[in-house]
């Protein structure tokens, strides 16, 4: 399946990526903590999956909408 993206959720999805690395990147640095404090990083990663499901529910309502279009 081709998914379409408009630049504007494209780039949601580049800059998401880009965060999590850092995110994944930090956290296998921190020295000298065994602990990182989860209700930061929960609401770190929750507005990542936000963005993330939202960017990929408007591509698939764009193809289904092409797909009904294409089948009329």
């Amino acid at each position: 399946m081709s998914y379409q993206l408009s630049e504007t959720e494209f780039n949601r999805l580049e800059s998401c990526v880009n965060q999590l690395d850092f995110v994944t990147d930090l956290c296998s640095h921190v020295e000298g903590r065994k602990e990182i404090p989860m209700d930061g990083l929960q609401s770190f990663l929750c507005a990542q999956q936000e963005t993330l499901h939202a960017t990929i529910k408007a591509a698939e309502e764009r193809r289904d909408a092409q797909m009904a279009l294409d089948a009329e």
